[in-house]
């Protein structure tokens, strides 16, 4: 990270990492890991919604159709077609690397989805950009392959000061720690999320963790969290 961008600090969307850390660092890379219906999309959404201007527009890269994606933004009061159409929240529908394990050139596959990653930076020069599911790439066969690719776009991502959000669902016998170990690990932190219930609500809190690897107070933080109709992701604070 470059030195300008190393000391900038933008806001995250997520109140945890705002009240101890005081956001993102600008430049920088994060990964949101946790079950599904754990609250990784609204706190993606909320971390888009903090670009405020086509100055710091987000890029959103999602597998889901774009409908499931405004349901999702309505529970929180994002009004997510008007900052489309202001341009400063592009979303960009993707098929992802579902099948590259499966075709018989994986890697070569693989390399043209980073590099059709690239183009799209190039194309619309976010400031933010928001991957809603890593998951896949985290399960493919060839994890110093997809090492080597996400080091050179993260490279890629610092030196034009965009800040990363990457989110990771759980998976059976994919635990946190061991996502940590591999891809995660090259991040500047990992927010991950934990819960006990179908539904995370102020009656059935989660747990949400932050977890720095490099360039954040080295202390983990944890909070009780839950997702508010309207108001998005809180935490209660002790």
């Amino acid at each position: 990270m470059n030195e300008e961008n190393s000391s900038q600090l933008i806001k995250s969307g997520n109140p945890l990492v705002d009240l101890t850390w005081g956001g993102f660092y600008k430049g920088g890379t994060y990964f949101v890991i946790g079950p599904p219906k754990s609250g990784k999309t609204i706190l993606a959404l909320q971390f888009a919604l903090n670009a405020s201007s086509k100055a710091d527009s987000c890029l959103y890269l999602t597998t889901s159709k774009l409908n499931h994606l405004m349901i999702s933004s309505s529970l929180i009061d994002l009004e997510l077609q008007n900052y489309i159409d202001q341009g400063i929240i592009t979303l960009s529908r993707h098929a992802g690397p579902k099948f590259f394990k499966y075709t018989i050139d994986g890697d070569s596959n693989i390399r043209d989805y980073f590099t059709d990653f690239k183009k799209l930076i190039e194309i619309y020069r976010p400031a933010r950009v928001v991957v809603d599911e890593f998951t896949l790439l985290i399960g493919y066969k060839n994890l110093k392959l997809i090492s080597e690719l996400f080091i050179d776009i993260q490279e890629y991502l610092k030196k034009r000061g965009v800040t990363g959000l990457y989110l990771i669902g759980e998976r059976e016998g994919l635990e946190c720690c061991e996502v940590q170990s591999s891809i995660s690990k090259l991040s500047n932190a990992c927010i991950c999320l934990s819960k006990n219930s179908d539904s995370v609500d102020r009656s059935n809190p989660g747990i949400m963790k932050i977890i720095p690897n490099f360039g954040h107070d080295e202390r983990k933080y944890s909070s009780k969290y839950y997702i508010e109709i309207h108001s998005g992701v809180k935490i209660i604070s002790k």
